[in-house]
């Protein structure tokens, strides 16, 4: 009788498992057909900031420091494609596909024929550059908040080395592990989210809610399509006639001020250091926006 219910649990367990591979398999399926991306938008004012989030992100990530502006900009976050409330279809996520989606969704927003500022942290930066190259004239200004400078493989590795966990290095670099991390952690969410807050307790509880928002297709191909194919000097080599600030803190493993120094020569670059690691713009969101600010002045 025992062996009887252990089969009969077995069985019924495996059936939910199959029923919930089979609900994300049509979730991605179905959202070949959405063509715009999930955003914040709130605010009003002659100046609009776009916010572009890194890998693993969402908008809310930039909540503490959007929480700092007053009247007088008009702020938009969004969800990049494969992240946070955004579609996560079934592509190469290539820079291709990112671009095609964030423009679309300018357009949504109401951005067709109006200058935004451009603001990316991290992953989010590269696809800034990426943007000011495909839009030239729209993008007023672009503020690159640690911009991952990768030149190879191994590098970005050593990078993670450095600034994450032994879990974290496995599911990026080890493809059978970091696909069983994600197959697990899209069809029972709510059990990663502890595991998060245990190896970083300092994230707030929405961005870390977020975190567990993707799937294998697109954290594995944002991070090798936009992280470790991308050269971030090649970039912004092309973009020349954009004002552009450069916001590196000092403890970042991705980029560091002496990398960066490499572009003091160029007129249309100003450079920032600031206290802090890889996200510290979540615990000086204040910092960040003077910044913004400061730099929004210099904008013709």
């Amino acid at each position: 009788m025992f062996k009887v219910k252990i089969i009969a649990f077995s069985v019924v367990i495996l059936a939910l498992v199959l029923t919930r591979f089979w609900i994300i398999d049509s979730q991605k399926k179905s959202d070949l057909a959405k063509k715009t991306l999930v955003f914040n938008k709130g605010g009003q004012g002659k100046t609009t900031l776009v916010f572009l989030h890194g890998l693993l992100g969402s908008h809310r990530y930039w909540n503490p420091v959007l929480n700092q502006f007053g009247d007088g900009h008009e702020v938009i976050a969004v969800d990049l494609l494969g992240f946070g409330d955004s579609p996560k279809p079934y592509l190469e996520y290539s820079v291709a596909d990112h671009v095609e989606y964030l423009l679309r969704t300018f357009k949504e927003a109401g951005l067709s024929n109006q200058k935004f500022i451009l603001i990316g942290h991290s992953m989010g930066a590269i696809l800034a550059l990426n943007i000011a190259n495909s839009i030239k004239g729209q993008v007023r200004g672009l503020i690159l908040i640690n911009p991952p400078i990768v030149t190879a493989e191994n590098d970005l590795k050593n990078d993670l080395k450095e600034s994450s966990s032994k879990f974290m290095v496995g599911m990026t670099f080890n493809k059978t592990w970091g696909k069983l991390i994600c197959a697990i952690h899209e069809m029972m969410p709510i059990l990663f989210y502890p595991m998060i807050r245990i190896f970083d307790p300092e994230l707030p509880s929405e961005v870390a809610m977020d975190v567990t928002k993707h799937t294998w297709e697109s954290f594995n191909g944002s991070l090798k399509n936009i992280l470790q194919n991308q050269r971030f000097f090649d970039l912004i080599e092309n973009v020349s006639n954009v004002p552009i600030l450069l916001i590196s803190s000092k403890d970042d493993p991705y980029s560091t001020m002496g990398e960066l120094q490499n572009l003091k020569h160029r007129p249309n670059i100003e450079i920032k250091s600031v206290p802090g690691d890889h996200n510290f713009l979540l615990k000086s969101p204040k910092k960040v926006t003077d910044l913004i600010k400061q730099f929004e002045t210099k904008i013709p």
